[in-house]
């Protein structure tokens, strides 16, 4: 009868990897299929878990096998990103899932930080903004920056049009953004600074011109170099107190995307809207999102902060504005052609380069984008244009 292999993990390593994972230990051990003893005594390094353990540990916690048999927890520690939420949440922290996210997101961005710099681009001059600052101001100055006026955004055909258009001119400043399927209870988007590479990222659980809306807001926590991961914020507006982060990227974001002068202008012109009149209907709101090409939620913000609207029209707003459309049948899409809509044309043509004067391996270039190899001939060939 064979012997039971044992693996000779590191127990602080061990710990390590359970405390930045999130779980809670009585959810672990379930996961696990052992006992809070058993799990205690490898962690105290009086006893080891067998091959399939070993396994289910490496599986279960998202690390690579060979990190638990590191001498000791790696030194290189993640970034400081701030879990912001309103008090009804029900949550003070980031969970399991959103934490994986976070570290591929974090190393991949460390990745192409490093390709920036071997490739001597420039650092990314993204503007440091105080939080004390007028966001109405700071998002007239990004829109300039950003290259689109109020003329374009008017013409896109569809709000997938516009998001890929806002998107490819960040992508223009240096900004990689990241599209993943995050879920409905997870953060809609988080962001964390880096001068070379600052990454944001949107959850794609949510409809385009929600995704829109938390595109500009995490673009916030970057100019204020608040590195944040954000679950839903609008509620933040209404707090004497509260979190004055998330209230400034809020209203940035809205300010952004609804510029009023041209907002003003179509409400007067198309809509026969007078100055002193307040708007209260979902119709109305629907109109001014449509031209704009923006969510319900974010219009509502916007007329909101000028006094054209109350909190009673943003609480008519369905709880479902925000959803994405169901979607119909068919056999799925292409790993290729997901990989490029998750990591964008930025981060992609960053990695191709790293091939192309040899910075990186092919390997390593396969492993960082998860694609297959004849993909990545694809992606050398047609590089994303998102």
């Amino acid at each position: 009868m064979p012997r039971t292999r044992f693996i000779p993990i590191t127990p602080e390593t061990l710990t390590w990897a359970i405390r930045e994972s999130g779980w809670h230990r009585e959810e672990l051990v379930e996961r696990l299929g052992v006992t809070s003893e058993v799990l205690r005594s490898w962690e105290d390094g009086t006893a080891q878990p067998n091959l399939t353990q070993f396994r289910t540990i490496a599986n279960t916690l998202k690390r690579p096998a060979a990190l638990f048999l590191l001498p000791e927890p790696p030194s290189l520690l993640g970034p400081i990103v701030e879990f912001r939420h309103p008090p009804d949440v029900g949550r003070a922290a980031l969970v399991p899932d959103e934490l994986t996210k976070l570290r591929t997101t974090t190393r991949l961005q460390r990745t192409a930080s490093w390709i920036s710099r071997e490739l001597r681009h420039d650092a990314v001059r993204l503007p440091h903004v105080r939080i004390a600052s007028d966001s109405e101001q700071a998002a007239g100055a990004a829109r300039i920056v950003l290259a689109i006026d109020v003329a374009e955004q008017a013409a896109w055909k569809s709000s997938s049009l516009a998001f890929a258009a806002w998107r490819t001119a960040t992508h223009r400043l240096g900004v990689l953004v990241f599209c993943l399927p995050l879920g409905r209870d997870a953060c809609r988007g988080f962001s964390v600074w880096d001068d070379q590479a600052p990454v944001i990222v949107v959850n794609t659980w949510w409809n385009v011109e929600a995704r829109i809306f938390t595109l500009f807001h995490e673009y916030g926590h970057l100019l204020t170099r608040t590195n944040s991961a954000c679950i839903r914020s609008a509620a933040q507006l209404r707090l004497d107190g509260g979190d004055l982060a998330e209230r400034w990227c809020e209203r940035f974001a809205a300010a952004l995307l609804l510029p009023w002068g041209p907002v003003e202008q179509f409400l007067t012109r198309q809509m026969g809207w007078q100055p002193g009149r307040m708007l209260r209907t979902l119709d109305e709101l629907r109109t001014l999102a449509r031209r704009f090409r923006v969510s319900l939620r974010a219009a509502a913000l916007r007329l909101i902060e000028k006094e054209v609207a109350t909190w009673d029209l943003y609480g008519a707003i369905p709880e479902w504005s925000d959803q994405k459309p169901a979607a119909g049948g068919g056999g799925g899409r292409p790993r290729l052609a997901i990989r490029e809509d998750e990591w964008g044309a930025r981060a992609t043509s960053l990695f191709i380069a790293a091939l192309d004067e040899g910075l990186m391996s092919r390997a390593d270039v396969l492993s960082h984008l998860d694609v297959a190899d004849t993909d990545l001939d694809t992606m050398a060939r047609f590089p994303s244009s998102s």
